[in-house]
């Protein structure tokens, strides 16, 4: 038995076809120079781009807040009331966020990252005995949720 294997003639789209036969100018080749570390370089910033001009195009800007440091105060009432409502609802998350004065936001993320960092381990944390005058306002809130000091 000879076996001989002949490749199939190849079918080439004509517009492939075209577009290889068709002239393309490579682009110029790269000064050496930009190889080359220079410390004194000076790059110009980039073009000043107007896009209140065009009235097509709407940006909108993403704007990320910074890390909220909550004081000893709002920590301590926060963990009080972790510990007795680990899964506050909207309108106690609403009455402890406007009673610590911080947003709606900040009370669901730190309850949600106390459950995370409970599920992960038994971490103990040490808390800041409040003073009198701030157990009073403490004791507003948690008389309000019907929750216990």
């Amino acid at each position: 038995m000879n076996w001989s294997y002949e490749p199939s003639p190849r079918i080439i789209d004509p517009f492939i076809l075209h577009f290889l036969s068709s002239t393309v100018e490579p682009p110029p080749p790269l000064p050496s120079s930009i190889f080359f570390y220079d410390p004194f370089l000076v790059v110009p910033p980039p073009p000043a781009i107007n896009i209140s001009s065009s009235s097509e195009v709407s940006t909108t800007k993403l704007v990320i807040s910074n890390r909220h440091r909550f004081t000893p105060v709002q920590l301590f009432t926060l963990h009080r009331i972790f510990m007795q409502l680990p899964y506050p609802s909207l309108q106690q998350r609403h009455l402890i966020a406007e009673h610590l004065g911080i947003d709606l936001e900040q009370v669901r993320v730190w309850f949600s990252n106390r459950r995370s960092r409970q599920r992960g381990s038994n971490h103990q944390t040490n808390l800041i005995q409040p003073t009198s005058d701030e157990y009073v306002n403490i004791k507003q809130i948690f008389d309000q949720l019907n929750l216990v000091i």
